[in-house]
């Protein structure tokens, strides 16, 4: 490690929508986004080859990981779903119920592990077989910090010796969106076991603050030094998918965030050149 500090900043969800890809390729052609997950079975290839071509024309390379999706959109693997669509689990069945950890420790501890791990490597060879080496795996609405989606998870990960980010679940609180609560022991534990990762991780929503940038700016300062730090984003050009992914935006090409980079002496980087 070094004595400044290392920093991700991540933008989930690549394949979304075009509004959202459009955001992602924005945030980093013109601010200070270094990292990307893709949502394999969403994204078009054409889409993922344009940011790949992007990332390998640029000085500073977009790090570009995969987004485990277990949730949303399509599987990969139909047949071992009933071909039926990924889905939250009780989607619409009100807040507090369906966003409590509870909810998700239940769900997901009734899907197969073989199952989950099955698609999770489905969805890696699709990008990889488009891109080449993957920077890091993370995963759509945490999904894979819970139940039996978490051994499938690290199993792919040391496997493949793909870094990973660290698990978060959600609290109990049942906030709309997730209140999701990083891991702070997966750095040491998953580093015995093998895989490589960050120091800590970001999930804050920035955007639900009175000044975003402000408040993005103050936990930028403060970063101990020498610490490996991701922060998760999701922006978008338009308000599609959210009207809360422009003000993430906002955040990301705001001169203000590009000079406190800059005047903290931070370094952006990638899960692939800085996890450990």
């Amino acid at each position: 490690m070094t004595d400044f500090p290392k920093v991700i900043i991540n933008a989930d969800d690549f394949g979304y929508s075009e509004g959202v890809n459009q955001g992602i390729i924005r945030a980093y052609t013109q601010g200070v986004l270094s990292s990307t997950t893709v949502l394999a079975n969403l994204v078009k290839v054409g889409d993922l080859l344009k940011i790949t071509n992007l990332s390998q024309a640029s000085k500073s390379p977009l790090g570009i990981g995969i987004h485990l999706n277990l949730t949303f959109g399509k599987p990969s693997l139909p047949e071992l779903w009933n071909h039926q669509n990924f889905v939250r689990p009780k989607k619409g069945s009100g807040i507090q119920i369906e966003w409590q950890n509870s909810t998700w420790e239940e769900y997901f501890s009734t899907i197969d592990e073989n199952r989950i791990e099955k698609e999770f490597q489905t969805q890696i060879t699709i990008i990889h077989d488009v891109i080449g080496n993957i920077d890091h795996i993370d995963s759509h609405h945490s999904a894979a910090s819970f139940g039996s989606a978490r051994n499938a998870y690290l199993s792919v990960a040391k496997e493949l010796n793909i870094p990973a980010r660290p698990f978060a679940k959600l609290s109990q609180k049942g906030t709309y969106g997730g209140d999701f609560i990083p891991d702070i022991n997966f750095p040491l534990t998953q580093r015995k076991n093998g895989i490589k990762t960050v120091d800590s991780v970001d999930m804050s929503y920035y955007y639900q603050q009175v000044n975003p940038i402000e408040a993005f700016c103050s936990s930028l300062a403060r970063i101990s030094r020498g610490e490996v730090k991701e922060f998760m984003f999701h922006p978008a050009v338009d308000a599609s998918e959210g009207e809360w992914r422009i003000k993430d935006l906002e955040i990301l090409t705001s001169p203000k965030t590009q000079n406190a980079i800059t005047n903290l002496g931070i370094q952006l980087t990638t899960y692939s050149e800085s996890a450990y």
